[in-house]
Protein backbone atom coordinates (compact mmCIF):
# COMPACT_ATOMS: atom_id res chain seq x y z
CA UNK A 1 0.00 0.00 0.00
CA UNK A 2 1.45 3.35 -1.12
CA UNK A 3 0.35 5.05 2.29
CA UNK A 4 2.68 2.12 3.89
CA UNK A 5 5.43 2.43 1.71
CA UNK A 6 5.43 6.72 1.67
CA UNK A 7 5.72 6.21 6.02
CA UNK A 8 8.19 3.84 6.22
CA UNK A 9 10.23 5.66 3.74
CA UNK A 10 9.97 8.42 5.49
CA UNK A 11 10.94 7.46 8.86
CA UNK A 12 13.72 6.07 7.82
CA UNK A 13 15.46 8.76 5.39
CA UNK A 14 13.89 12.04 6.48
CA UNK A 15 14.71 13.65 10.20
CA UNK A 16 11.30 15.13 10.60
CA UNK A 17 9.28 12.47 10.41
CA UNK A 18 11.62 9.94 12.10
CA UNK A 19 11.28 12.50 14.90
CA UNK A 20 7.84 12.90 14.81
CA UNK A 21 7.51 9.13 14.98
CA UNK A 22 10.37 8.67 17.79
CA UNK A 23 8.29 11.29 20.12
CA UNK A 24 4.96 9.16 19.80
CA UNK A 25 6.37 6.07 19.83
CA UNK A 26 5.52 4.94 17.09
CA UNK A 27 6.62 2.39 14.38
CA UNK A 28 5.87 2.93 10.58
CA UNK A 29 4.01 -0.42 10.97
CA UNK A 30 1.63 1.36 13.44
CA UNK A 31 0.40 3.30 10.36
CA UNK A 32 -1.96 0.66 8.81
CA UNK A 33 -4.30 2.61 6.93
CA UNK A 34 -5.65 6.17 6.49
CA UNK A 35 -7.68 5.90 9.78
CA UNK A 36 -4.38 5.66 11.61
CA UNK A 37 -3.16 8.78 10.34
CA UNK A 38 -4.82 10.53 12.85
CA UNK A 39 -1.58 9.27 15.01
CA UNK A 40 0.40 11.81 13.34
CA UNK A 41 0.38 15.89 13.51
CA UNK A 42 -0.61 18.55 10.87
CA UNK A 43 2.34 19.91 8.89
CA UNK A 44 1.52 23.40 7.96
CA UNK A 45 3.39 25.71 5.58
CA UNK A 46 4.85 27.54 8.48
CA UNK A 47 6.28 24.01 9.20
CA UNK A 48 7.57 23.64 6.68
CA UNK A 49 9.41 27.02 6.62
CA UNK A 50 10.64 26.11 9.80
CA UNK A 51 11.83 22.96 9.01
CA UNK A 52 13.24 23.15 5.38
CA UNK A 53 16.03 20.89 6.39
CA UNK A 54 14.72 18.27 8.10
CA UNK A 55 11.79 17.99 6.02
CA UNK A 56 14.39 16.82 3.10
CA UNK A 57 15.74 13.70 3.12
CA UNK A 58 19.10 12.55 3.40
CA UNK A 59 19.68 11.04 0.05
CA UNK A 60 18.42 13.94 -1.55
CA UNK A 61 21.30 14.77 -3.66
CA UNK A 62 21.09 11.18 -5.03
CA UNK A 63 17.54 12.32 -6.37
CA UNK A 64 18.10 14.94 -8.30
CA UNK A 65 15.52 16.72 -7.10
CA UNK A 66 13.53 20.43 -8.58
CA UNK A 67 13.17 23.57 -6.36
CA UNK A 68 9.63 24.64 -6.60
CA UNK A 69 7.58 27.59 -5.38
CA UNK A 70 4.21 28.30 -4.75
CA UNK A 71 2.67 31.59 -5.64
CA UNK A 72 2.58 33.04 -2.25
CA UNK A 73 -1.22 34.64 -3.09
CA UNK A 74 -1.09 35.43 0.68
CA UNK A 75 2.26 37.23 0.95
CA UNK A 76 4.41 34.39 1.88
CA UNK A 77 6.28 32.32 -0.59
CA UNK A 78 6.65 28.77 0.17
CA UNK A 79 9.66 26.31 -1.76
CA UNK A 80 9.96 22.64 -1.33
CA UNK A 81 11.58 20.17 -3.63
CA UNK A 82 10.08 17.41 -5.67
CA UNK A 83 11.62 14.74 -7.96
CA UNK A 84 11.13 14.66 -11.76
CA UNK A 85 9.34 10.97 -11.48
CA UNK A 86 6.56 13.01 -9.02
CA UNK A 87 5.48 15.44 -11.78
CA UNK A 88 5.50 13.06 -14.24
CA UNK A 89 3.34 11.09 -12.30
CA UNK A 90 1.13 14.21 -11.54
CA UNK A 91 1.24 15.50 -15.54
CA UNK A 92 -0.05 11.99 -16.15
CA UNK A 93 -3.28 12.75 -13.75
CA UNK A 94 -3.76 16.23 -15.38
CA UNK A 95 -3.52 14.41 -18.94
CA UNK A 96 -5.96 11.95 -17.61
CA UNK A 97 -8.30 14.54 -16.81
CA UNK A 98 -7.82 16.77 -20.34
CA UNK A 99 -8.57 13.19 -21.94
CA UNK A 100 -12.03 13.67 -19.80
CA UNK A 101 -12.62 16.61 -21.22
CA UNK A 102 -12.22 15.33 -24.86
CA UNK A 103 -8.28 16.43 -24.99
CA UNK A 104 -5.60 14.60 -26.54
CA UNK A 105 -2.00 15.09 -27.69
CA UNK A 106 -1.82 16.89 -30.86
CA UNK A 107 -5.34 18.72 -30.56
CA UNK A 108 -4.81 22.41 -31.16
CA UNK A 109 -4.88 24.09 -27.29
CA UNK A 110 -5.33 27.82 -26.06
CA UNK A 111 -4.21 28.49 -22.72
CA UNK A 112 -4.88 31.82 -20.70
CA UNK A 113 -2.60 31.12 -17.81
CA UNK A 114 0.51 32.86 -16.98
CA UNK A 115 2.22 35.46 -18.83
CA UNK A 116 5.44 36.86 -19.69
CA UNK A 117 5.46 40.49 -20.34
CA UNK A 118 5.56 42.16 -23.17
CA UNK A 119 3.45 39.22 -25.24
CA UNK A 120 0.16 39.03 -24.90
CA UNK A 121 0.20 35.67 -26.59
CA UNK A 122 3.20 33.49 -27.91
CA UNK A 123 2.64 29.76 -30.01
CA UNK A 124 4.72 26.80 -29.91
CA UNK A 125 3.28 24.02 -32.22
CA UNK A 126 -0.11 23.28 -31.61
CA UNK A 127 -0.43 25.02 -28.03
CA UNK A 128 -1.28 29.41 -28.51
CA UNK A 129 -0.55 30.55 -24.55
CA UNK A 130 -1.97 34.18 -23.70
CA UNK A 131 -0.95 36.40 -20.73
CA UNK A 132 -3.36 36.11 -18.04
CA UNK A 133 -1.66 39.56 -16.87
CA UNK A 134 -2.96 41.51 -20.16
CA UNK A 135 -6.66 39.93 -19.79
CA UNK A 136 -8.57 43.31 -19.68
CA UNK A 137 -11.86 44.98 -21.40
CA UNK A 138 -9.05 46.62 -23.27
CA UNK A 139 -7.33 43.61 -24.80
CA UNK A 140 -9.94 41.01 -25.25
CA UNK A 141 -11.39 41.84 -28.43
CA UNK A 142 -7.71 41.46 -29.22
CA UNK A 143 -7.94 37.68 -27.64
CA UNK A 144 -10.89 37.30 -28.84
CA UNK A 145 -9.87 37.72 -32.57
CA UNK A 146 -6.45 35.41 -32.14
CA UNK A 147 -8.59 32.90 -30.70
CA UNK A 148 -10.39 32.75 -34.02
CA UNK A 149 -7.76 32.75 -36.13
CA UNK A 150 -6.40 29.86 -33.87
CA UNK A 151 -9.27 28.04 -33.88
CA UNK A 152 -8.80 25.84 -31.02
CA UNK A 153 -10.09 22.35 -30.08
CA UNK A 154 -10.08 23.03 -25.98
CA UNK A 155 -9.23 26.03 -24.16
CA UNK A 156 -7.42 25.67 -20.44
CA UNK A 157 -6.82 28.80 -18.41
CA UNK A 158 -7.54 30.43 -15.09
CA UNK A 159 -11.25 31.35 -14.28
CA UNK A 160 -11.07 34.82 -13.33
CA UNK A 161 -9.11 35.37 -16.97
CA UNK A 162 -11.67 32.84 -19.05
CA UNK A 163 -14.58 34.96 -17.38
CA UNK A 164 -13.26 38.06 -18.08
CA UNK A 165 -13.17 37.20 -21.78
CA UNK A 166 -17.02 35.61 -21.71
CA UNK A 167 -18.36 38.55 -20.06
CA UNK A 168 -16.73 40.93 -23.03
CA UNK A 169 -18.23 38.49 -25.03
CA UNK A 170 -21.49 38.37 -23.96
CA UNK A 171 -21.33 42.40 -23.81
CA UNK A 172 -20.08 41.99 -27.64
CA UNK A 173 -22.77 39.25 -28.45
CA UNK A 174 -20.06 37.15 -29.13
CA UNK A 175 -19.89 33.31 -29.21
CA UNK A 176 -17.00 31.19 -29.79
CA UNK A 177 -17.42 27.28 -29.89
CA UNK A 178 -14.62 24.66 -28.61
CA UNK A 179 -15.18 20.94 -27.30
CA UNK A 180 -14.81 21.59 -24.10
CA UNK A 181 -12.62 24.13 -21.24
CA UNK A 182 -10.61 23.29 -18.56
CA UNK A 183 -10.23 25.49 -15.67
CA UNK A 184 -7.57 25.33 -12.72
CA UNK A 185 -5.27 26.41 -10.18
CA UNK A 186 -8.42 29.30 -9.10
CA UNK A 187 -12.08 28.57 -7.52
CA UNK A 188 -14.07 28.05 -10.06
CA UNK A 189 -17.48 30.30 -8.92
CA UNK A 190 -20.87 29.27 -10.11
CA UNK A 191 -21.66 32.47 -12.22
CA UNK A 192 -17.95 31.79 -14.25
CA UNK A 193 -18.99 28.46 -14.73
CA UNK A 194 -22.32 29.33 -16.50
CA UNK A 195 -21.02 32.30 -18.78
CA UNK A 196 -17.95 30.50 -19.62
CA UNK A 197 -19.92 27.33 -20.64
CA UNK A 198 -22.50 29.88 -22.72
CA UNK A 199 -20.66 31.80 -24.45
CA UNK A 200 -17.73 28.78 -25.45
CA UNK A 201 -20.79 26.47 -26.21
CA UNK A 202 -19.58 23.90 -24.23
CA UNK A 203 -18.87 22.06 -20.77
CA UNK A 204 -16.52 23.21 -17.76
CA UNK A 205 -13.82 20.61 -16.77
CA UNK A 206 -12.53 21.89 -13.52
CA UNK A 207 -9.40 20.66 -11.94
CA UNK A 208 -8.61 20.47 -8.63
CA UNK A 209 -5.13 20.96 -7.40
CA UNK A 210 -1.76 22.15 -5.22
CA UNK A 211 1.53 23.79 -7.00
CA UNK A 212 3.11 21.16 -4.01
CA UNK A 213 1.32 18.10 -5.98
CA UNK A 214 -0.21 16.65 -2.64
CA UNK A 215 -3.66 16.05 -3.98
CA UNK A 216 -5.80 16.34 -6.58
CA UNK A 217 -9.08 16.60 -8.01
CA UNK A 218 -10.76 15.62 -11.71
CA UNK A 219 -14.12 16.98 -12.97
CA UNK A 220 -15.79 14.14 -15.07
CA UNK A 221 -18.81 14.42 -17.54
CA UNK A 222 -21.27 14.34 -14.97
CA UNK A 223 -19.67 17.34 -12.85
CA UNK A 224 -18.34 15.42 -9.97
CA UNK A 225 -14.92 16.05 -8.85
CA UNK A 226 -13.27 12.55 -8.60
CA UNK A 227 -10.30 12.51 -5.82
CA UNK A 228 -7.13 11.08 -7.95
CA UNK A 229 -6.66 9.03 -4.85
CA UNK A 230 -3.57 7.07 -6.83
CA UNK A 231 -1.58 9.85 -6.11
CA UNK A 232 -2.36 10.99 -2.37
CA UNK A 233 -4.72 11.01 0.76
CA UNK A 234 -7.63 13.37 0.97
CA UNK A 235 -8.70 14.02 4.82
CA UNK A 236 -11.21 16.12 5.92
CA UNK A 237 -10.68 17.64 9.35
CA UNK A 238 -13.39 19.69 11.52
CA UNK A 239 -12.08 20.44 14.89
CA UNK A 240 -9.27 18.58 15.07
CA UNK A 241 -11.68 15.40 14.06
CA UNK A 242 -12.44 13.29 10.80
CA UNK A 243 -15.97 15.37 9.37
CA UNK A 244 -18.61 13.78 8.54
CA UNK A 245 -19.83 13.19 4.66
CA UNK A 246 -21.11 16.28 3.34
CA UNK A 247 -20.26 18.28 6.17
CA UNK A 248 -17.62 21.63 5.74
CA UNK A 249 -13.92 20.74 6.27
CA UNK A 250 -10.59 22.02 5.87
CA UNK A 251 -8.51 19.34 3.38
CA UNK A 252 -5.81 18.05 4.19
CA UNK A 253 -3.26 16.01 1.63
CA UNK A 254 -0.79 13.04 2.02
CA UNK A 255 1.45 13.17 -1.23
CA UNK A 256 2.76 9.38 -2.46
CA UNK A 257 6.00 9.23 -4.42
CA UNK A 258 7.99 12.24 -3.21
CA UNK A 259 10.77 11.16 -2.00
CA UNK A 260 12.84 13.96 -2.10
CA UNK A 261 10.35 15.99 0.35
CA UNK A 262 7.47 13.99 1.09
CA UNK A 263 4.23 16.43 2.83
CA UNK A 264 2.38 14.13 5.05
CA UNK A 265 -1.18 15.45 7.03
CA UNK A 266 -0.15 18.81 4.86
CA UNK A 267 -2.33 21.78 6.16
CA UNK A 268 -3.03 23.38 2.88
CA UNK A 269 -5.99 25.76 3.89
CA UNK A 270 -8.84 24.92 1.43
CA UNK A 271 -12.26 23.96 2.15
CA UNK A 272 -14.81 21.10 0.79
CA UNK A 273 -16.60 18.05 1.92
CA UNK A 274 -16.89 14.82 0.79
CA UNK A 275 -19.49 12.02 0.05
CA UNK A 276 -19.25 8.52 -0.37
CA UNK A 277 -22.02 7.95 -2.77
CA UNK A 278 -20.59 6.99 -6.40
CA UNK A 279 -20.80 8.94 -9.32
CA UNK A 280 -23.52 7.75 -12.19
CA UNK A 281 -19.63 7.96 -15.12
CA UNK A 282 -18.80 4.56 -13.85
CA UNK A 283 -15.51 6.20 -11.97
CA UNK A 284 -14.66 4.29 -9.15
CA UNK A 285 -12.52 7.31 -7.54
CA UNK A 286 -14.27 9.05 -4.65
CA UNK A 287 -15.96 12.01 -5.00
CA UNK A 288 -15.35 15.28 -3.66
CA UNK A 289 -18.45 16.85 -2.51
CA UNK A 290 -17.77 20.64 -2.96
CA UNK A 291 -14.68 22.54 -2.66
CA UNK A 292 -15.33 26.11 -1.37
CA UNK A 293 -11.51 27.79 -1.52
CA UNK A 294 -9.16 28.66 0.75
CA UNK A 295 -9.76 29.42 4.36
CA UNK A 296 -8.79 33.23 3.42
CA UNK A 297 -11.48 32.94 0.59
CA UNK A 298 -14.22 32.84 4.05
CA UNK A 299 -15.79 36.10 5.11
CA UNK A 300 -16.54 36.11 8.68
CA UNK A 301 -19.72 37.65 10.51
CA UNK A 302 -19.34 39.27 13.40
CA UNK A 303 -22.06 36.93 14.94
CA UNK A 304 -19.15 34.33 13.92
CA UNK A 305 -20.71 32.54 11.13
CA UNK A 306 -18.34 31.63 8.49
CA UNK A 307 -19.35 32.39 4.65
CA UNK A 308 -17.94 31.08 1.45
CA UNK A 309 -19.22 31.17 -2.15
CA UNK A 310 -20.56 34.65 -2.72
CA UNK A 311 -20.75 34.50 -6.03
CA UNK A 312 -24.18 33.98 -6.18
CA UNK A 313 -24.34 37.44 -4.08
CA UNK A 314 -21.92 38.74 -6.98
CA UNK A 315 -23.72 37.64 -10.11
CA UNK A 316 -26.53 40.17 -9.15
CA UNK A 317 -23.74 43.14 -10.18
CA UNK A 318 -25.04 44.88 -13.27
CA UNK A 319 -22.75 46.93 -14.79
CA UNK A 320 -19.98 46.12 -13.07
CA UNK A 321 -16.59 44.86 -14.78
CA UNK A 322 -15.17 42.67 -11.81
CA UNK A 323 -15.24 42.66 -7.71
CA UNK A 324 -13.09 41.69 -5.20
CA UNK A 325 -14.09 41.36 -1.47
CA UNK A 326 -11.01 42.88 1.54
CA UNK A 327 -12.08 42.04 4.73
CA UNK A 328 -9.28 42.93 7.65
CA UNK A 329 -11.97 42.79 10.84
CA UNK A 330 -14.82 41.06 11.53
CA UNK A 331 -16.52 44.53 11.62
CA UNK A 332 -16.04 45.57 8.18
CA UNK A 333 -15.59 44.50 4.50
CA UNK A 334 -14.22 46.78 1.23
CA UNK A 335 -15.98 45.94 -1.81
CA UNK A 336 -13.83 46.95 -4.63
CA UNK A 337 -15.57 47.73 -7.50
CA UNK A 338 -14.23 48.16 -11.67
CA UNK A 339 -17.20 50.10 -13.19
CA UNK A 340 -17.97 48.50 -16.47
CA UNK A 341 -19.30 50.36 -19.72
CA UNK A 342 -23.26 50.24 -18.28
CA UNK A 343 -22.69 51.10 -14.63
CA UNK A 344 -24.96 52.66 -12.64
CA UNK A 345 -25.44 53.37 -8.67
CA UNK A 346 -28.35 50.53 -8.66
CA UNK A 347 -25.65 48.03 -9.06
CA UNK A 348 -23.92 48.56 -6.43
CA UNK A 349 -27.71 49.15 -4.32
CA UNK A 350 -28.54 45.63 -5.33
CA UNK A 351 -24.87 44.03 -4.72
CA UNK A 352 -24.93 45.48 -1.07
CA UNK A 353 -28.70 43.46 -0.87
CA UNK A 354 -27.61 40.29 -1.85
CA UNK A 355 -24.58 40.24 0.57
CA UNK A 356 -26.69 41.98 3.49
CA UNK A 357 -29.01 38.34 2.74
CA UNK A 358 -25.82 36.26 3.46
CA UNK A 359 -23.30 38.24 5.68
CA UNK A 360 -26.55 40.09 7.73
CA UNK A 361 -27.20 43.56 9.01
CA UNK A 362 -24.21 43.97 11.72
CA UNK A 363 -21.05 44.00 9.19
CA UNK A 364 -20.21 47.25 7.95
CA UNK A 365 -19.45 47.48 4.50
CA UNK A 366 -17.90 50.29 2.10
CA UNK A 367 -17.44 50.77 -1.29
CA UNK A 368 -14.09 51.45 -2.95
CA UNK A 369 -13.80 52.08 -7.07
CA UNK A 370 -10.39 51.18 -8.46
CA UNK A 371 -9.63 51.26 -12.32
CA UNK A 372 -8.23 47.39 -11.74
CA UNK A 373 -7.95 44.79 -9.19
CA UNK A 374 -4.35 43.71 -9.05
CA UNK A 375 -3.46 40.07 -9.88
CA UNK A 376 -1.22 37.46 -8.02
CA UNK A 377 2.46 37.23 -9.02
CA UNK A 378 1.28 34.19 -10.89
CA UNK A 379 -1.66 35.74 -12.97
CA UNK A 380 -4.46 35.13 -10.85
CA UNK A 381 -7.16 37.07 -9.38
CA UNK A 382 -8.77 36.53 -5.99
CA UNK A 383 -12.31 37.28 -5.40
CA UNK A 384 -12.27 37.03 -1.85
CA UNK A 385 -9.01 38.30 0.47
CA UNK A 386 -9.95 37.97 4.16
CA UNK A 387 -7.16 38.59 7.00
CA UNK A 388 -9.11 36.68 9.86
CA UNK A 389 -7.94 33.83 11.02
CA UNK A 390 -10.35 30.62 11.08
CA UNK A 391 -10.94 27.87 12.99
CA UNK A 392 -13.41 25.00 11.80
Amino acid sequence: MKLREIITYAYGNVPYYHEVLKERRLKPEDIKDTSDLAKLPFLTKDMVRNNFTKLQARNIQNLKPILQFTSGSTGKPLSFYITMERMKFENALAWRHWNWAGCNPGDRRAEIRYGVEPYLWWQKSNILRFSSYHMTTKNAGLYVNRLREFDPKVIRGFPSSLYILARYMKREGVKFKVKSVITASETLFDEQRKDIEEQFGCKVFDWYGLNECVVTASECPEGNYHINSEGGIMEFIKDEEYATPSETAEIVGTQFGNYAMPLIRYRHEDLGSYTDERCSCGRGLPILKSLLGRTDDMIVTPDGRLIGRLDDALKYSLGIYQIQLIQKSVEELTIKVVKGPSFSEKGITRLEKELRKRLGNEIRINTAFVNNIPKTKTGKCRVVISEIPLKL
